[in-house]
């Protein structure tokens, strides 16, 4: 990612309400869109799916812009799938339901403690306006692929923790996008950047609903055509011919990635950590003829043609 567009995500944590208000926006040019509403789309803009950059690409040209209750519209859609996708991610890293990594992220929450399989993960409130704070404690060894839209800053508290295979001591860490980070058991890590919690908030300051955007990405529908037929991934459960499967976290995550290629190959790493043994679950319950192993590449699913 280049130098600007990380200018550009620092810049949308330190926005005030007072840049936000209406006399900003009355100085704006016409046409041009709120404070709020610049912060959740440069967000969004940096998520990892390129299909939400190129609609927030055909907004931005369109000619008149949407305003108002129209642009909303399009900007929920696009907000759903984002923080599906990176509550999606945290929650496979503490071995939590999607929905209630959720709702733990929700911002009109107070402090709260959630215990997951893999790790506890304590929310603290922001101190004096600052960036929202998460404190994830290892129960047991936990891999979280940094994922995103922004990236993100952290400390060690204790334990060992690795970023990028490197061992990483009890000082600040940088979380760069796609970092694949390493938390042995007992290891705490209080991060800067609650991501969920981030990108509601944006979403909130944009006028968006936060509850509908929170249920609707608790159970976003993706939808893909492949050679063993239709695939439909909601949340936790895949549907394929007829066939309703329950997946961990760490499996949706994983068959959401390889749904968004559309049949192009997806690298080991960027599935997560214990790919291999991913995989073979998922292959053991939707079956073989659904995902091939593209040697040196990764994996991708068969595709219908």
């Amino acid at each position: 990612m280049s130098s600007a567009a990380l200018s550009s995500a620092e810049s949308t944590d330190a926005a005030s309400p007072a840049q936000s208000g209406p006399g900003w926006a009355a100085s704006a040019p016409p046409g041009a869109w709120p404070r709020g509403t610049l912060q959740l789309t440069t967000l969004l803009a940096l998520a990892e799916p390129p299909g939400v950059r190129q609609r927030l690409a055909e907004l931005h040209r369109r000619q008149p812009r949407p305003q108002g209750a129209e642009l909303l519209a399009e900007l929920h859609p696009l907000a759903v799938q984002v923080v599906h996708g990176t509550g999606l991610a945290m929650a496979a890293a503490a071995g939590l339901e999607l929905g209630e990594m959720l709702q733990f992220a929700d911002p009109q929450a107070a402090q709260a403690t959630v215990r997951g399989h893999h790790a506890q993960l304590r929310r603290l409130d922001r101190i004096w306006g600052g960036a929202p704070l998460l404190a994830i404690e290892a129960l047991e060894e936990v891999r979280l692929r940094w994922p995103g839209p922004m990236v993100g800053s952290g400390l060690v508290l204790r334990g060992g923790v690795r970023a990028a295979g490197m061992a990483v001591p009890a000082a600040a860490l940088p979380l760069p996008l796609g970092l694949e980070l390493e938390l042995e058991a007992g290891a705490v890590v209080l991060l800067r950047r609650d991501l969920v919690g981030t990108l509601l908030e944006a979403a909130r300051e944009a006028g968006l609903a936060v509850a509908p955007v929170i249920a609707d990405a608790a159970g976003a529908l993706s939808v893909v055509e492949t050679a063993a037929g239709r695939l439909e991934l909601r949340g936790l459960t895949a549907e394929l011919h007829g066939r309703k499967v329950r997946l961990t976290a760490a499996e949706a995550l994983a068959l959401r990635l390889l749904m968004e290629q559309g049949g192009r190959p997806v690298a080991r790493g960027a599935l997560g950590g214990n790919v291999e043994h991913v995989v073979l679950n998922l292959r053991n319950k939707l079956g073989d003829g659904l995902i091939a192993t593209i040697y040196g590449l990764g994996y991708a699913l068969e595709s219908a043609g």
